[in-house]
This record gives structure tokens, sequence and C-alpha cells, in this order.
């Protein structure tokens, strides 16, 4: 078996995998791959030219008040099935973990969608850290309280904008679903590569109501993401806002 960096000569066998443990069709990987992938992201675990565990790295960034910090947010973690339970995915984290550290990342993170998928990470060296609240905080167009956000870039948010099939509140800055009150904007979710500046258009937009937004919390809300630190200089992440979702 053969640890290494994809080709696009292994854009084949990538879909194949991806099919096999997705079920999605051409058409959704090629907008993922022809947006989002870059080649020299993607690790992969291969035998004779076949992949049989592969992962994404995404490029972006975690930012707060005062600073940024690169990261990379692993997507679309998948093995085949008949090569599950072997420690194939264990390699291709930890191969991460170490490019990252080579490339001066500061943060791996993402999104598990089960409860055993967290205990699972947890093992790999990921913490909780991502959360989504339950309660709306008012924001009167001054800036956010001082959260860690996930800074999307473009491409990644009209992807996920894409991926999500719905009526969004749109503008240069991100997108948000929204609902509409006699007396108040509620921002429920959002992505975006300038909070506060995508914040501040919504209440442009709506000047006469109150504008109310789902911000993290790690006192109670549902947990949604985990991180491990890279790099011995950054910040420990203890909540943050992620947004992205890719469903």
């Amino acid at each position: 078996m053969e640890l290494r960096l994809a080709t696009e000569a292994d854009r084949k066998e990538l879909y194949s995998l991806w099919n096999e443990a997705f079920g999605d069709g051409n058409d959704t990987m090629d907008l993922f791959f022809d947006t989002a992938v870059k080649f020299d992201n993607v690790p992969v675990i291969a035998d004779d030219g076949k992949i049989l565990s592969v992962l994404y790295l995404i490029e972006t960034e975690i930012v707060n008040s005062t600073s940024s910090h690169s990261a990379y947010y692993i997507y679309a973690a998948a093995t085949r099935k008949n090569h599950r339970r072997k420690g194939l995915m264990a390699e291709l984290l930890e191969y991460s973990a170490r490019l990252a550290g080579e490339r001066n990342i500061d943060y791996l993170f993402l999104c598990p969608e089960t409860e055993k998928l967290f205990n699972y990470y947890e093992k790999q060296g990921f913490k909780t850290a991502f959360y989504k609240s339950a309660e709306f905080e008012k924001y009167d167009g001054e800036d956010i309280p001082p959260y860690s956000f996930v800074n999307w870039n473009e491409a990644m948010v009209m992807l996920d904008c894409d991926f999500q099939g719905s009526d969004f509140y749109k503008c240069k800055f991100g997108f948000a679903q929204i609902e509409k009150t006699a007396h108040h904007i509620l921002v429920k979710y959002f992505v975006s590569g300038q909070a506060n500046a995508f914040l501040y258009e919504i209440k442009k937009e709506f000047p006469d109501k109150s504008l109310l937004v789902c911000l993290p919390s790690d006192s109670g809300g549902k947990k949604t993401g985990m991180i491990r630190k890279i790099s011995d200089t950054a910040p420990e992440i203890r909540s943050a806002y992620m947004g992205l979702t890719m469903e």
C-alpha cells in the first residue's frame, strides 16, 4: 500500500470511492472537484492504482477579533467498505497532521456526523470546539462579540449554498438562512468569509428590524465540529462558529 497525495490521474478512482461512500452522482462530484479540490491537498492510501482511503483538505482560516490562523477543513473522509477497520483512516489523519505541520498550518478541523465518530476522532487527537447555539444574540451593527469564526473563501461559500438547495439571503459577503418576524430578522445559519461585514450588510438591508443571530456557545449548544491544534503557538479554540455544512 502507498500513502501519498492524489493527482489528476486518480480522479476516476476518487469518483468511484466517493460514489461508494456517499452515493452522489457525477454532477455533485464535478461541482466539488472543479470548485474546491487541489490534488496536493488530497491524501490517499492506494494499492496498485486503486484508491482505498481518502480525505480532502480544504484551505481556510480561523479568525477572532485580534488574530487569524491557517487551517485545513477535513471533508469527505472515506474508506472502501472491504478495507475498513484496518487503521487506514487513522494513517491518513496522522499524515495530514504531518503535512499541515510542514506547511505551517495551525489547525485541522472537521464535522463528525455521529456521536460514534466524535468518539473516534477524539482518539485521533481532535477535541470538540464548534457548537450550534440554541439562543440568539442581538447584533447592532458593531463588531460581533469576541468569538472565533471560520472564514471561508468565496468558492466554498457558493459551493455550500449550491449544496443547500434552499432559499437564503445572499450578498457578496456570504449567505444566510433567515426568518422574518414583525420586529426581528433571525439569522439561523450563515456562511461567510467576513462575518462582521456580512452581518452588517443584513442589518443595512433591514434597518427597521432588530437583527438576532445564532452565535457559538460552549455552554449547552449542540456540538457540530472538532479541531486538532497543529502549531504549538496557535491559541486553543474552545468555541467557534463554522457555518459550512456541505450537506
